[in-house]
């Protein structure tokens, strides 16, 4: 069984890091024969979305056990969907967690454990206060569901792909013009002129965008405009509103459906890689609009 340990160095001997998205490397061991592999932790210096990234990676190296001191709620929503166990509030050395863990002395957790962005220095937090060991509860219960309807259970797909391609997560955003990042948002999701399509890479930067024209039923050509989108296999659709029947279409398929809280592409890109855009859960009955 694989077991992943949030390390300060690169060996057995180097000590726990309590940062599961922060952390400089993640040792990976085999609980039976102790032979590891180290990974550096590329995304811990990111400005957001460290803790997604880094279980995407335990993902595609197909671990089983997360050891580390903390995790926050992002991160334990992306292991969480990927059937990883986490296990928190580990000491000592990475070989001394490793064997606690063997022994039973280590417990695991059934949420998070810190406020979202922990290790990234001093600051505010709602509602979570630290107890004795280390550990962390919620105070606010209905904040941490709002949390748990979000995007994150996506985008693991591409990590379970085999051959070690470089992540990348694409977002289409329907749009009144085709001017890419510059355009502006359009109101109505099935009658927007145009879909802009971005696509991220790994460290959240955009590698490509293009403007494609609506091309369903509601512009004279064929079929409703989810059949088409789905054509360029998006993570997200970011829009200000759409019908319970192109809802449904997204969310059968497991592609999140997010809130626009702006007014061009750019700005909500910027907004989804921020982690900061609600989930649309309830389709608009005025179907005509959408």
């Amino acid at each position: 069984m694989k077991i992943c340990v949030s390390a300060t160095a690169n060996s057995l001997d180097a000590q726990v890091d309590p940062r599961f998205g922060r952390c400089p490397y993640f040792v990976i061991v085999d609980s039976e024969t102790l032979q590891f592999e180290a990974i550096p932790n590329v995304a811990s210096g990111a400005m957001s979305g460290a803790g997604i990234q880094a279980a995407q990676t335990m993902a595609s190296k197909g671990v089983k056990v997360l050891i580390t001191g903390n995790v926050g709620p992002n991160a334990f929503q992306a292991l969480a969907a990927a059937d990883i166990k986490v296990v928190v509030g580990a000491s000592g050395t990475i070989r001394q967690a490793v064997e606690k863990y063997k022994r039973e002395e280590l417990e695991g957790t059934s949420s998070p454990t810190v406020r979202g962005h922990f290790g990234m220095g001093a600051g505010r937090g709602r509602g979570w206060k630290a107890n004795a060991v280390g550990r962390t509860e919620n105070a606010n219960d209905e904040e941490l569901e709002e949390l748990k309807r979000k995007k994150l259970e996506k985008l693991l797909q591409e990590s379970r792909k085999e051959g070690g391609e470089k992540l990348k997560e694409r977002v289409v955003i329907p749009a009144e013009d085709g001017n890419e990042l510059n355009a502006r948002l359009s109101e109505h999701f099935g009658r927007a002129p145009y879909f802009i399509v971005v696509e991220l890479n790994e460290d959240g930067s955009v590698s490509n965008v293009q403007a494609v024209s609506n091309k369903s039923e509601h512009f004279g050509g064929t079929g409703l405009p989810p059949d088409h989108i789905l054509q360029f296999k998006p993570h997200a659709v970011i829009t200000y509103g759409m019908g319970p029947r192109a809802l449904s279409i997204f969310q059968e398929k497991r592609v999140a459906v997010l809130k626009a809280n702006a007014d061009t592409v750019k700005e909500v890109v910027e907004a989804y890689k921020q982690d900061i855009l609600e989930e649309l859960t309830e389709g608009c009955h005025h179907a005509r609009h959408h």
